[in-house]
């Protein structure tokens, strides 16, 4: 859209308007499938203490996805992981080689909560969407929701460890 102004020296100046991006029909289609899961889960929680995020990565195996989703070390990653800190499902890791799936949850224990002995804190990632990536056919595309900080009830297979979390 062009816009002509007259300057007080008798020029004529020319104005561009910016135009609108258009988006279309399939993306509208898919904004609204993705706001519509987006406004179920906010339901469903009620304070949003975790963070959505998406990574993409070679592997997902759950030792790497772990270390890239909490921002790790790959030595602090296998230090709790010898200290039975990370509970993959609701039990004890035995192996830190597991592939990841849809729907998984990922525990590493921070330490028992300082107000209730029988209450755990815990950093939790859970697995929402794992894909091919669109940039490259070798790199899976992960949806990921991870909780810095979240108290947990101790386990079925209770964690016996001494941390307090401070």
């Amino acid at each position: 859209m062009l816009r002509n102004a007259l300057a007080a020296n008798g020029c004529i100046q020319k104005r561009f308007a910016k135009k609108k991006a258009k988006t279309g029909n399939k993306r509208a289609e898919e904004s609204s499938d993705e706001e519509s899961e987006e406004e179920i889960d906010e339901e469903l929680e009620v304070v949003k203490d975790y963070k959505d995020i998406e990574v993409e990565m070679d592997s997902i195996r759950l030792d790497s996805v772990v270390k890239r989703a909490l921002g790790l070390t790959r030595h602090n990653v296998e230090s709790a992981f010898y200290e039975s800190r990370i509970y993959y499902n609701g039990e004890k890791l035995e192996k830190k080689s597991v592939d990841l799936n849809e729907d998984d949850e990922v525990d590493l224990i921070l330490g028992r909560n300082q107000e209730n002995n029988d209450l755990l804190d815990v950093s939790r990632i859970v697995i929402r969407k794992i894909r091919l990536s669109d940039q490259k056919e070798t790199l899976f595309a992960i949806k990921i929701r991870r909780f810095k900080r979240l108290i947990v009830e101790n386990y079925e297979n209770p964690w016996r460890g001494t941390l307090i979390n401070q």
